[in-house]
């Protein structure tokens, strides 16, 4: 009998703790939607989409190093301000153009690299500081019948492109 009454107080406290650990956790937070020139923030930046270029076969310098798209070649000018009051760290895998069959499509790293240095853009967005303001291009290898919607900034602020 003991027995049995342990075994149905341990189920018990099973159950209850299973039941708790399973309670829904704090809510996602909103998207930020915004238009291009307008600014959207999140918790640590506030962003701003100035405009797109499309219809871009290569990057780089004839001659030196250059990339060519598989698709197309997308570039998004945008600024990036940190709103925090300490350094913070904005990567490339931070932002993704998405298009109107909701296709996500990641930064092309290199094409960025190449584009920002034969452009002369500090291409760095590590430890930048509180208050500051960086002028970012990157480059985006997109289908070439991708119909653009949106780039998302670390899923939180959305820029609508339509």
């Amino acid at each position: 009998m003991r027995r049995t009454v342990l075994s149905a107080v341990l189920a018990s406290a099973a159950l209850l703790s299973g039941c708790a650990s399973h309670s829904p956790g704090p809510a996602a937070p909103a998207i930020v939607t915004v238009r291009v020139d307008q600014a959207g923030r999140d918790k640590r930046f506030e962003f701003t989409l100035h405009g797109v270029e499309t219809g871009l076969k290569s990057v780089g310098r004839s001659g030196f190093v250059q990339n060519t798209a598989a698709g197309t070649y997308v570039i998004a000018t945008f600024w990036i301000k940190n709103i925090t009051t300490g350094p913070q760290d904005f990567r490339n895998s931070d932002v993704t153009l998405v298009d109107t069959q909701g296709r996500r499509f990641a930064v092309d790293d290199s094409a960025t690299m190449t584009y920002n240095l034969d452009h002369a853009v500090d291409p760095t967005y590590t430890g930048m500081p509180a208050g500051k303001i960086l002028v970012a291009r990157m480059v985006f290898d997109v289908p070439m019948d991708a119909v653009l919607s949106h780039v998302m900034f670390l899923d939180d602020v959305k820029a609508t492109l339509l």
